[in-house]
């Protein structure tokens, strides 16, 4: 399969979708990237994946104030945001500025593919933990979700995990950080959160449909 993009980006002539404010909070203000606030988080336990659940697998660390908010959110409301994704933010993140050699000879590691072959001080070890938690949610039978930045781009670290994405033919659907905040928060307005919804479901249906026809390629 190339290119296993089973999108829910709103159609051209739909509404926008985010307020600036509901309810009191100021969701223009978690829309911001924000690089001065670090994500500490290292995926969910495997163990939390199950069939069928939606397991966010690429996120924008740039909107580091956006994620801290929702996971909060998500604690107390004892619902959890099921994620594969990895963000080591400092010295003090196991695995920080370490690099996880690769090929034949042990000469390259994993930031040659990820950042086209330029070293990064923050390593590169966090991809090999973000392989096994994202090969188990497929193994699961999982629903992957790749959320993209404001304008529907992607953060650095984030185009080679869907590169990778990709190279397995693994379905993922895709929605941008408006629509995602909608879908999470606990405070958003309602109506916008059946429509992010149904688009986001349309989407994972065509994820499984994809999946099912490769099945049957396959057997």
């Amino acid at each position: 399969m190339d290119g296993c993009l089973c999108t829910c980006r709103p159609h051209p002539s739909a509404p926008a979708t985010v307020p600036i404010c509901h309810g009191g909070k100021n969701y223009e203000d978690l829309l911001k990237e924000d690089k001065s606030e670090p994500i500490p988080f290292i995926g969910n336990n495997v163990d939390d994946f199950t069939p069928n659940a939606l397991v966010i697998v690429s996120f924008p660390g740039a909107y580091g104030r956006a994620w801290n908010f929702l996971t909060k959110e998500a604690a107390k409301a004892e619902s959890g945001l099921n994620t594969s994704c990895i963000f080591l933010p400092n010295s003090s993140a196991p695995g920080y500025g370490q690099h996880i050699r690769t090929g034949r000879d042990g000469q390259m590691c994993h930031c040659m593919h990820l950042y086209h072959g330029q070293k990064q001080y923050f390593g590169c070890a966090w991809f090999s933990l973000w392989q096994r938690k994202t090969l188990e949610a497929v193994k699961c039978g999982c629903n992957l979700l790749v959320v993209t930045k404001r304008d529907g781009t992607l953060g650095n670290s984030q185009q080679g995990e869907v590169r990778y994405l990709q190279q397995n033919a693994w379905p993922y659907s895709e929605m941008n950080i408006l629509d995602f905040l909608m879908y999470f928060a606990a405070t958003a307005p309602k109506d916008q959160k059946v429509l992010v919804s149904r688009k986001l479901q349309g989407s994972v249906n065509r994820c499984r449909r994809a999946k099912a026809e490769t099945s049957n390629r396959v057997q």
